[in-house]
């Protein structure tokens, strides 16, 4: 249906989102108004508010590219960014990891989206690496991360979930929630873990609590700031 609408040039947006609606609800069900929790019933705002008491506000999405300014709010032009705005902050790959790195040992997770259908992506083993063959360690850098992402040897293939940290070998681990086929192959399905290498070279996106962006943040927030989290996969 969408594709329709673009080939026509057919954009009458309250028309277009009510069909868009009525197949959604045709093929899953509506969502429902009311539910059931814990012998309470709740709105999904009302459950959003206080039971998980999550405020959509308090998360930004960061990112790490040499196309736009470091420091400022950009449009991250990604496959699921369906909102087509300039709400990612770009940091140095430095601050980008750090953060990430940072949140997850200090009790946070964070959400990842990025490339998962490399070579040293191994769903038999549980494992992400960076294989020596592609490049050394020490060679990972801004320069390196921005040639894969521009040349498309980076993509943005699958959203996954940061939930844990160990160094270990001298090493950074990261352990990730992943729904992905491939996350089901070893011993413990739907876990894997990721060497920090991974992430600094092949992971495009991460969405992080504010608290975490302690002297990162522009003094003005993002242009159009509407009060939603940013959108992904």
């Amino acid at each position: 249906y969408l594709d329709w609408v673009k080939e026509r040039g057919y954009w009458e947006e309250e028309k277009v989102l009510a069909y868009v609606r009525s197949i959604l609800d045709s093929h899953l069900g509506a969502p429902p108004e009311r539910f059931e929790f814990e012998g309470r019933s709740y709105t999904p705002p009302e459950f959003l508010a206080q039971v998980l008491q999550v405020d959509p506000e308090d998360y930004v999405d960061i990112v790490s590219t040499m196309k736009e300014p470091f420091g400022g709010w950009i449009l991250y032009d990604f496959p699921d960014d369906w909102r087509r705005a300039s709400f990612c902050l770009n940091l140095p790959l430095a601050d980008f990891y750090r953060v990430i790195a940072e949140a997850v040992q200090a009790g946070y997770t964070v959400s990842l989206g990025g490339d998962t259908s490399e070579p040293g992506h191994d769903g038999g083993e549980g494992a992400a690496v960076i294989p020596s063959w592609d490049i050394p360690s020490d060679y990972i850098d801004q320069a390196s991360r921005e040639l894969r992402i521009a040349s498309g040897a980076t993509g943005d293939d699958h959203g996954i979930h940061a939930l844990g940290f160990l160094r270990h070998g001298g090493r950074d681990w990261f352990l990730i929630k992943d729904s992905g086929s491939s996350a089901q192959l070893d011993a413990s399905p739907g876990y894997t873990f990721y060497d920090g290498d991974y992430l600094r070279l092949k992971m495009l996106s991460a969405l992080v609590h504010r608290d975490r962006l302690a002297g990162l943040l522009p003094a003005e927030p993002p242009p159009g700031a509407d009060g939603e989290a940013a959108a992904g996969e």
